[in-house]
């Protein structure tokens, strides 16, 4: 199962996070890193999650008036079935903003049920509530199964449309390189 954990480097958090990563379970942690005490501690718990399969971390602040991103749970008899990870965006084309789906997850046991239709008419509602002109995600190509699903709930594909991505190093190096003289 995917599970987020608020908190993740600090005292309560990290332990909650080792043993979920124990039970086999995928972990996206999230923590400020503020100094309400000695942020070394926080730092040291972090650097031991991160060498962990399955766990994936975020610094970030929840308090944040600058929400970031929106997360919503659902659950069936008290346990986690699904979730989605989603934030605001901005089209130019529509003069409108709009919503990014990051993440929808339904663990396998949940599959076939209506937990993800649940969650996107759920966004869906959102987006339409706030103003947006549209809602978006990207799925995997060969993910047949989620495009067939997507299709079926009035999704369209963007074929004229490519990703581009920078991570890592050249993430840092394109920062570093300021702007044409």
């Amino acid at each position: 199962m995917r599970l987020l954990v608020t908190g993740a480097a600090g005292f309560i958090g990290f332990h909650v996070t080792e043993r979920l990563l124990d039970g086999g379970h995928e972990v996206f942690g999230v923590d400020n890193l503020n100094n309400y005490y000695d942020p070394r501690l926080k730092q040291d718990r972090l650097a031991q999650l991160l060498i962990r399969p399955g766990f994936h971390f975020q610094k970030l602040d929840l308090a944040d008036r600058r929400r970031t991103a929106e997360v919503a749970i659902g659950y069936y008899k008290r346990q986690p079935a699904c979730f989605v990870l989603f934030f605001h965006n901005y089209s130019t084309f529509l003069g409108q903003p709009g919503i990014y789906i990051e993440d929808l997850y339904v663990d396998e046991a949940f599959r076939r049920r209506g937990f993800g239709s649940a969650l996107l008419h759920y966004v869906a509602k959102i987006a339409t509530e706030r103003g947006c002109g549209r809602l978006e995600w990207s799925v995997l190509d060969w993910n047949e199964p989620a495009i067939n699903f997507y299709k079926k709930l009035g999704a369209v594909p963007m074929s004229e449309w490519t990703v581009f991505r920078v991570t890592g190093e050249k993430l840092t190096k394109l920062a570093a390189a300021g702007m044409p003289r």
